[in-house]
């Protein structure tokens, strides 16, 4: 996929796609909430197995508000990949530019796609003192050395993110490229760097004259 210089590509949330993802989710959430109240209220139940049953609800729950969530922004958007770099909202408020990432990797789960961004030193250095990364993606620089980013819930698909990210990382390089090359040789034409300074008569090397008489 070519994309152009100036071209941007956004991913959008899809309400289709998150109202399906949150379907399948709330049997799992119903089930969590069944087992506190068999426990606590039914049958007498020991402390490990109310706090078990706590715990399964409240992670369903806080799964279901990170999916839920970007349908209550008023921005659509939730990625964009574009000459400024890799934006997703929900990792940082700013773009990571393209000089700042080396590369990237696939996982999957579960049929799920994830983009692992790998950072170069220096930008995890920099990006993790900033205030603009969210908890979540310094935990990803910190364990992956890069945050992760994924398409559940957006349109269009995963694969589209993998194409679009792998040829700007494509066209940053060969930028970095010809810069170089351009950098070299400006240098080698630059004033001084082939000329020789004029030598003087007499001075050691250059030929001097017999007198006669």
């Amino acid at each position: 996929m070519e994309l152009p210089d100036d071209g941007v590509r956004e991913w959008r949330r899809s309400v289709a796609k998150v109202l399906l993802t949150l379907l399948g989710v709330v049997p799992f959430v119903i089930l969590g909430a069944y087992m506190v109240i068999k426990y606590m209220v039914l049958e007498p139940a020991s402390g490990d197995e109310i706090a078990i049953g706590c715990v399964v609800v409240l992670l369903f729950v806080l799964q279901v508000y990170r999916w839920v969530r970007p349908l209550l922004a008023r921005d659509p958007v939730v990625i964009r990949v574009g000459p400024a770099g890799f934006h997703d909202r929900r990792l940082t408020s700013e773009p990571i530019p393209w000089e700042d990432i080396d590369g990237f990797s696939r996982q999957r789960l579960r049929g799920q796609g994830s983009l692992v961004l790998r950072m170069t030193r220096e930008g995890r250095r920099r990006h993790m003192r900033s205030a603009s990364m969210s908890w979540s993606a310094r935990l990803d620089v910190w364990m992956r050395a890069g945050p992760s980013s994924e398409t559940r819930g957006l349109t269009p698909s995963f694969d589209d993110l993998v194409a679009a990210v792998s040829e700007r990382l494509r066209k940053n390089r060969r930028r970095t490229a010809e810069s170089a090359r351009s950098a070299a040789r400006q240098a080698s034409r630059s004033p001084g760097s082939t000329a020789q300074a004029p030598r003087m008569e007499g001075s050691p090397g250059s030929p001097t004259r017999s007198g006669t008489a």
